[in-house]
């Protein structure tokens, strides 16, 4: 005989049919012991297949002997079974949602993040030169209106990181010598190394001579603010290019750094040209043309930078940045010296530095695979 167990402070009275349908403490309905409505079906429901046996622990009444020996919810579910005459009567449709887990980025191959990174960037490179020859052009106005949103970026910026902290893994101990060390242990970081501090030293030239540039072409275009603003808008959308090719393609090999090396070697020359040059609109043409190329190589040569250091270092890869970072800097003072030294000389110093763009892949060759470290 099966007992019920009714919930706390219920009373039944034998005799009396309970809500559920169960005769108090007996047993239950002769209904539920025929042999041609076996144990887990309803009312109405003769001859079909008997339900899962889950069901039997829900509902009261198919409590029974035949129902304690079913297969346990865990096993394999039974087929549906038909659809009944009667609507609402046929099995009951769980539906159960498949939970994903958060991605996880991969470490082995960080350019997809590292290009959505630089998409963003470059997307600001586009925007910022007009909006600033448009605050430029307001006059008191817009300066104040550049300050004010600067310093609200600078706000939410800090209030960003107070409130979440930077959650960063901290790297091996030591300082600039041994991360330099480390940079130079290995092939990919050593490479990385060379042509950052050579792109970096001729960048702070290549950024005197734009300016120069701007002026000459303000006789042709309307202004020095809005050809230098062109000029940089279409740096950027070229570092868009190449950083959405990166996010397209994901793993990207030395032939895309030597492709961007080869686009930023030309643009030296081509700017020490337009200094001795009339200004023209074909001028300006070619060098809007060029401007473009230049941000497409930049964005590819520190894409490829950055993701080789980050799969070369490990957990020391904010360290190595940092050091990439010093030497460009320090790099970037000597070429700046030379700009303002050397100011009547400045087009065979672009045509020199094109010539040293355009020999760091052979030299950056010979020197990593010559020199002592892993591969």
């Amino acid at each position: 005989m099966v007992r019920v167990s009714m919930p706390a402070g219920s009373r039944v009275h034998p005799g009396r049919r309970s809500p559920s349908g169960i005769r108090g403490f007996r047993r239950p309905p002769p209904s539920l012991r025929r042999a041609n409505n076996p144990p887990g079906l309803r009312r109405g429901q003769e001859g079909g297949r008997p339900r899962p046996a889950v069901h039997s622990l829900v509902h009261p009444r198919l409590h029974s002997r035949r129902t304690l020996g079913a297969k346990p919810p865990s096993a394999a579910p039974d087929p549906p079974s038909p659809p009944s005459a009667r609507p609402g009567s046929g099995p009951r449709v769980v539906r159960r949602f498949e939970v994903r887990p958060a991605p996880i980025l991969d470490p082995e191959a960080p350019e997809r993040v590292n290009a959505v990174l630089e998409v963003s960037y470059s997307i600001a490179m586009v925007a910022g030169p007009p909006l600033a020859a448009w605050m430029a052009s307001a006059g008191p106005a817009g300066i104040s209106a550049a300050v004010a949103l600067e310093l609200s970026a600078l706000a939410l910026l800090t209030a960003v990181l107070a409130r979440r902290g930077l959650n960063a893994p901290i790297g091996p101990g030591g300082g600039f010598l041994q991360a330099l060390c480390r940079l130079a242990g290995s092939r990919a970081p050593r490479l990385a190394l060379v042509l950052s501090t050579a792109i970096s030293g001729v960048g702070a030239l290549v950024n005197v001579s734009v300016a120069l540039v701007a002026g000459r072409l303000g006789e042709v275009l309307p202004g020095f603010t809005a050809s230098y603003s062109l000029l940089s808008a279409l740096t950027g959308l070229g570092s868009l290019a190449a950083s959405a090719l990166a996010a397209r393609r994901g793993v990207l090999g030395e032939g895309f750094l030597y492709a961007g090396l080869l686009l930023l070697s030309a643009y030296p020359a081509l700017l020490g040209l337009s200094m001795s040059a009339e200004p023209s609109l074909l001028l300006a043409t070619i060098l809007l043309a060029f401007s473009t190329l230049n941000g497409f190589g930049n964005g590819a040569f520190f894409l490829w930078i950055l993701s080789a250091v980050q799969r070369s270092m490990g957990g020391d890869v904010g360290k190595a940045l940092a050091t990439l970072y010093v030497l460009g800097a320090l790099a970037g003072l000597p070429f700046s010296l030379a700009a303002g030294i050397a100011a009547q000389s400045l087009p065979a110093l672009l045509v020199a530095s094109s010539v040293l763009l355009a020999s760091l892949p052979a030299t950056a060759a010979l020197a990593t695979r010559f020199s002592p470290g892993r591969a």
